[in-house]
């Protein structure tokens, strides 16, 4: 119970890679335990100890990711932006979008937008956003 707890007391910032772990732990101690519970031989401590610590560990590994997996954040609607130099078909380029400057992709793979175009922004791929030129939609 307490690894479990101990999850509701850190920090948010706290990294990502360790995010997790003590709930994991304390999860897969709790479920080993009413596991044990209900043998009709319960094995020394020391196994315990060591059982516990396989489970936890195959969970941290294998379970664990599945809770933070980053999904690509979808903007509302499509929203404007302007382009700050130019975006070629393979490369990318920049854009300001709400007050900030933006790394751009153009979904549109055939022609290049110049720059001082306003642009559709459709979706966000991590730290680049993929834009379209307005003129596709006019």
């Amino acid at each position: 119970m307490s690894l479990c707890l101990t999850e509701l007391f850190l920090p948010k910032t706290f990294a990502k890679s360790f995010r997790f772990v003590p709930l994991t732990t304390g999860i897969c101690a709790f479920l080993l335990a009413l596991f044990l519970f209900r043998a009709n031989r319960v094995p020394p401590f020391n196994f315990q100890i060591l059982y516990w610590m396989g489970v936890s560990t195959a969970c941290v590994i294998w379970i664990r990711p599945m809770f933070l997996k980053q999904r690509n954040k979808v903007i509302k609607d499509a929203t404007e932006a302007r382009t700050i130099t130019e975006i070629t078909p393979a490369q990318t380029g920049e854009v300001l979008y709400e007050g900030s400057v933006w790394q751009a992709s153009c979904d549109d793979h055939i022609e290049a937008i110049p720059p001082n175009q306003k642009v559709y922004v459709l979706r966000r791929e991590g730290n680049t956003l993929i834009v379209v030129p307005k003129k596709i939609f006019q």
